[in-house]
């Protein structure tokens, strides 16, 4: 079974490193309250099994969202959740003229383009603003 992806390097400019990133997301959760016809809808985006192994860190992005879905003729939000396993990984680079070691990191969000570019912008927003 083929699973899709997409990598996104962090920004150089961004001092970050994979312990200041596992604190920002350790226990992320949010709730977004939605009122469709006559019920209460709770949608919830959460970071759940979040774990540091040597340079990685990994975890997995849950969102809920309402699908249209249309039964006998009438158009019915359903709440559905999704998962998507990410993970940053820290790499090291020699710079040519120094031949010091300088990191960068790489993420990697397990899921279709469009979808990853979203999960992306989220996590963004989580870290840095």
């Amino acid at each position: 079974m083929v699973l899709a992806g997409k990598l996104f390097v962090v920004e150089e400019n961004v001092d970050a490193d994979l312990q200041k990133i596992a604190a920002k997301l350790k226990g992320f959760q949010s709730e977004e309250k939605l009122k469709d016809d006559s019920k209460d809808i709770s949608l919830i985006t959460e970071i759940k099994d979040l774990r540091l192994i040597g340079d990685s860190l990994h975890g997995t992005f849950i969102q809920d969202q309402l699908l249209d879905v249309y039964h006998r003729g009438e158009k019915v939000r359903i709440p559905t959740t999704s998962e998507a396993p990410f993970f940053f990984v820290e790499q090291a680079q020699k710079q040519k003229q120094t031949q010091e070691q300088e990191g960068r990191i790489v993420l990697t969000i397990m899921e279709k383009k469009a979808r990853a570019n979203n999960i992306a912008n989220q996590l963004s927003k989580i870290l840095f603003i």
